[in-house]
């Protein structure tokens, strides 16, 4: 039930800096079974169809911001992940938050906001992605946000964050995830007229790493170099 995650990583370059949700569980209407709303009421309409077509989330993209999108006038979101060693083999630990806030509470739960999590184990074996640079890299971890501004030269989103998007790797036998590619941002802009400002937008394709290595400080972590970011990005060990 997984929605499939093999995105063109260059050809949707722009797609992907404007979505922060990179990635849905699952693509039917309402949460699935490891997926909490807060209020409760918000649940029946996160992500498509929703509810007579009404509906937000659960992927987040900067144009949901400018004006009312599928019934809901959303003017800022943010969302942040986690991703860590199963305690059982072959699992690897996932955690999402995600917020909404829209410009009244007229909503069909009767809140300003909605809030939604997910937590559970996912399939080194099959959830994770085999990498390359033709797959945004699954699951992810990090944080990013849109807040929409009305200044007198037009509506813009601003994005803001940092997100790492893992692959899974096998060295000497030892199983892993390691970074597929990474991406951070403080002054992109998208302007709702469809103009964007990428500002000091940074990608880092799987492509663009060295290949996994020793980390010089901790011989005992695997990590790969990145020029691009003069620095380390550690993978991490999976039972």
């Amino acid at each position: 039930m997984r929605k499939q995650l093999d995105l063109i990583f260059t050809a949707l370059l722009p797609v992907i800096a404007l979505a922060i949700g990179f990635f849905a569980i699952n693509s039917n209407a309402g949460l699935n079974n490891r997926e909490r709303a807060n209020p409760t009421g918000a649940g029946p309409y996160y992500r498509a169809p929703g509810v007579n077509g009404q509906y937000f989330g659960a992927e987040i993209n900067s144009d949901d911001l400018c004006g009312v999108v599928n019934g809901f006038d959303i003017y800022t979101t943010s969302e942040s992940a986690s991703t860590s060693a199963g305690n059982r083999p072959r699992v690897v630990n996932w955690y999402r938050f995600q917020r909404f806030d829209f410009t009244s509470d007229d909503t069909p739960w009767g809140t300003n906001s909605a809030e939604i999590t997910y937590s559970g184990g996912l399939s080194w074996t099959y959830d994770v992605s085999s990498g390359g640079d033709h797959t945004t890299g699954y699951p992810w971890s990090g944080s990013e946000s849109h807040s929409l501004h009305s200044p007198s030269s037009g509506d813009y989103v601003s994005v803001y964050g940092s997100v790492t998007g893992w692959k899974k790797e096998t060295e000497d036998g030892t199983r892993y995830i390691c970074p597929n590619y990474y991406k951070s941002q403080t002054t992109y802009r998208y302007y709702c007229n469809g103009v964007t400002d990428y500002g000091d937008l940074l990608e880092v394709k799987d492509s663009d790493f060295d290949d996994p290595k020793s980390h010089p400080d901790n011989p005992d972590t695997l990590s790969r170099w990145s020029d691009d970011t003069n620095s380390w990005h550690d993978c991490i060990e999976i039972m």
